[in-house]
């Protein structure tokens, strides 16, 4: 999807943001223990998106943003707030 949405952002002269939504995993168990923290799982999608938008980067504004929750609500949520 990313090569589609920088040549939509080329040939339009727009700017592209790729998020990442995160969600929180618990595994089940007795006691239950997270294989990664919060924190370091919303680090590691940052930190990716950031390398994806470096690699893609060729003159298109890329902005990136590490949402929550569920997949479809989130993203939608994100164009609401983005217009």
């Amino acid at each position: 999807a990313i090569p589609f949405g920088l040549e939509i952002a080329r040939r339009s002269g727009a700017s592209l943001e790729l998020v990442r939504v995160y969600r929180s995993v618990v595994q089940p168990s007795v006691i239950p223990i997270p294989s990664i923290t919060d924190a370091e799982g919303r680090e590691q999608a940052a930190n990716y998106l950031d390398s994806v938008a470096t690699r893609s980067n060729d003159g298109i504004p890329i902005s990136t943003a590490v949402l929550e929750g569920s997949v479809a609500e989130a993203i939608a949520a994100r164009g609401m707030e983005s217009g």
